[in-house]
């Protein structure tokens, strides 16, 4: 069935480098947790509990305008209860913060932002600066939208390649799930429609691959190699075959 294919592929992309996001888990705090931007209010959420644990003193939300800050707007414009957050000409880690605090009340002077990256790459490139800026830090839980979480990771490796000591740390806000009626199993705050999430799942395989098109360094070198297991490189084969052939796959 097709949905195993994608519950196998998104899973895997899902990245969790521990099994719970908690300081029985980490074994100690960490110095910040990196909330990446992306359309996701359960990441915001996420890292906010994790905030609220113990985790960490800071939460430093990365992200400018990028592909998902209109489906982000539109999450939060769709939503009455936040009515007070603003959302017109807004970064995704300006409304993030803005949820943080205002919604789930996070200290302000907790919060720290970057507003310029656009990517992933830029993300991890920005994030470094910022938190460099601030004195630098030993370890960090990375927090991002699940289909892009492994990539993600991969970028932060790069962007601390030259302190290699330095502790990062994925946690994926949850691991998405859809039954055979190809319908999420669990409600949620919004996500994706699952044409979205279909074209999220393939462009994520396509992109971490090491070859002429992918990211890596044999590629567009914006990430190291990163080793994709071959049932998930076939997974993602079948899928791309079952729905580029009935025109539900958007065109990359």
């Amino acid at each position: 069935m097709i949905h195993n294919d994608l519950n196998r592929v998104s899973n895997w992309l899902a990245r969790r480098d521990i099994s719970r996001l908690d300081l029985q888990a980490l074994g100690s705090p960490v110095d910040a947790i990196v909330l990446v931007g992306s359309s996701l209010i359960a990441s915001v959420r996420v890292a906010a509990q994790a905030w609220c644990d113990g985790i960490a003193p800071k939460i430093l939300v990365s992200g400018g305008i990028g592909h998902s800050t209109e489906d982000l707007r539109s999450h939060i414009s769709a939503n009455p209860q936040w009515s007070g957050i603003a959302t017109e000409g807004r970064s995704e880690s300006e409304m993030m913060r803005d949820l943080l605090v205002k919604v789930l009340g996070v200290p302000s002077s907790v919060v720290l932002m970057e507003t310029r990256s656009r990517n992933c790459g830029e993300n991890a490139e920005e994030s470094r600066r910022t938190l460099d800026e601030l004195g630098g830090v030993n370890s960090l839980v990375i927090i991002q939208d699940p289909t892009m979480q492994r990539r993600t990771h991969a970028t932060f490796e790069r962007a601390w390649r030259n302190a290699p000591g330095t502790r990062l740390i994925s946690f994926a806000p949850f691991i998405p799930e859809l039954g055979s009626a190809l319908q999420w199993n669990v409600e949620a705050d919004p996500m994706w429609s699952l044409s979205r999430f279909i074209s999220l799942v393939v462009g994520e395989i396509d992109r971490l691959r090491d070859d002429a098109e992918g990211y890596g360094p044999n590629g567009r070198n914006f990430i190291d190699h990163v080793d994709i297991p071959e049932d998930i490189l076939i997974a993602s084969q079948r899928i791309k075959g079952e729905f580029m052939e009935v025109g539900r796959l958007p065109a990359r």
